[in-house]
């Protein structure tokens, strides 16, 4: 290679041809410093946009939650009544097929709703309603605690639900040690055993207005997001052991089989009769017939039709109605449709598919001409709950405006009849009255005295 010469003409030494050869290269890295400059100005400027956009995400979950706190309010005499009624409650999770179903906790009452449980449900269900909320304000902002093992906590290990260096008080057994028998809430000390009834009801609305059969990921992320939900309302600071993670997992089939009694005695409604003649059963056996359309297909049935003969009215048979009554609005202010208002108003799709579903269950059980026990369990209501979901959102796709009036007008009809007012929502002004207003203002300054 020629050797490099400076702008006189003369050649370089050897001392200044390595001193040039060092700096001629400067460049490359002066455009590679300005690459990686712009590049970290990129990364800095998407940064700042997804913080902008978190940060507006946080001011509306936080105005939501300051609204629906001051919505709602349950006394402290539900608290005791829900302590109470503990032993009840857990007795019947000995067996599935007398479970209860929704009774209102205390420290749910200020769970909010958001459209923040996408990641906890089915999708195509949640993007049609603003869903439930235990997660709600917070969803993805809080941390898990290690599953770590503690010789102090009363026997049990620590719960898989989270990870933070904060430490957490471990709960303590009522008594001081492990009970024996089955585990149930009132095993714990009471501030501990209020939490588990929160945590229940909380998990149940999950379960009947969200996804009736959630695999075990999202039983454990329920669990996790409805405990932590129902500490931060009680104002404590508690670890999710193991112990009281399978104690809320195990609601789901207490919870589903409490609706089926509560449709058993339904039944009567739809033309069905206990004796045993020989008359009656053949009745019965033809009102079976002719309520699931003579066929094994759901798609057949007719019996959630308002009108049965003319089939209209879908999804709105009396039954239907009356099952969602005894279910969620039988206690008034305390019934888990009052609480949750934003989540049941209007009523969630999952919620009427599992009604109806349920109510199909039961009327199988009279094919024979007299009543046959159908075992209720997943395998058997599932594809039935999924069918009529499906139907459901596909209905509603064909006008969903209609449809989320009638499902918000099913809503207020059911607080009517628990003697509760309909929901009013916050419209503004009329046009009449604004009209009005900007007649009346057009000639005013708000200076004089007939202005005041």
């Amino acid at each position: 290679m020629a050797p490099h010469r400076r702008s006189s003409g003369l050649a370089l030494s050897d001392d200044e041809e390595e001193l040039e050869v060092l700096l001629l290269p400067s460049k490359r890295p002066r455009k590679a410093t300005e690459k990686r400059k712009e590049s970290e100005e990129e990364s800095h400027e998407k940064l700042q946009r997804q913080l902008d956009r978190l940060t507006k995400k946080h001011a509306n979950l936080k105005r939501t939650l300051q609204t629906q706190k001051a919505s709602v309010a349950i006394t402290q005499e539900q608290e005791e009544h829900d302590l109470d009624d503990d032993d009840e409650l857990f007795e019947s999770e000995e067996d599935d097929n007398e479970p209860s179903v929704m009774k209102t906790g205390s420290f749910d009452s200020q769970c909010t709703i958001s459209q923040q449980l996408s990641s906890l449900s089915r999708s195509r269900s949640v993007s049609q309603r603003q869903c439930f909320d235990y997660h709600y304000a917070t969803k993805g902002h809080g941390k898990r605690r290690s599953a770590t093992s503690d010789p102090h906590s009363a026997g049990e290990p620590r719960g898989r639900a989270t990870t933070t260096a904060t430490k957490h008080k471990v709960p303590q057994y009522r008594n001081g040690q492990l009970p024996s028998g089955d585990p149930k809430a009132s095993d714990y000390e009471p501030t501990v055993s209020r939490l588990i009834l929160s945590t229940i009801r909380i998990w149940e609305v999950c379960l009947f207005t969200i996804n009736a059969f959630p695999d075990q990921d999202q039983q454990l992320e329920w669990a996790r997001e409805c405990w932590e939900s129902a500490c931060r309302t009680a104002g404590k600071d508690y670890e999710l052991v193991d112990r009281i993670l399978g104690l809320v997992r195990e609601r789901g089939a207490n919870a589903r089989g409490g609706l089926r009694d509560l449709a058993h005695a339904l039944m009567k409604d739809f033309g069905f009769n206990k004796q045993l003649s020989a008359e009656t059963k053949i009745q019965n056996s033809s009102r079976h017939h002719q309520l699931l359309g003579g066929s094994d297909d759901p798609g057949e049935a007719i019996f959630y039709f308002k009108d049965i003969e003319q089939k209209k009215g879908y999804w709105q048979n009396d039954a239907v109605m009356n099952l969602l009554q005894q279910g969620f609005f039988s206690k008034k202010a305390a019934s888990s449709g009052m609480v949750h208002q934003l989540t049941f108003w209007p009523l969630p799709l999952p919620l009427l598919a599992i009604v109806i579903a349920t109510l199909h269950v039961c009327i199988k059980e009279w094919a024979e001409g007299y009543h046959q026990s159908i075992m209720f369990t997943e395998g058997n209501v599932k594809p039935l709950y999924e069918h009529y979901l499906a139907a459901l959102e596909d209905y509603n796709t064909i006008n969903s405006a209609v449809v989320t009036k009638l499902r918000t007008k099913m809503y207020d009809t059911l607080r009517h009849r628990a003697g509760m007012a309909a929901v009013v929502s916050t419209k503004g002004l009329s046009q009449e009255f604004r009209r009005r207003a900007q007649e009346e203002l057009a000639g005013r300054t708000g200076d004089t005295d007939s202005d005041s």
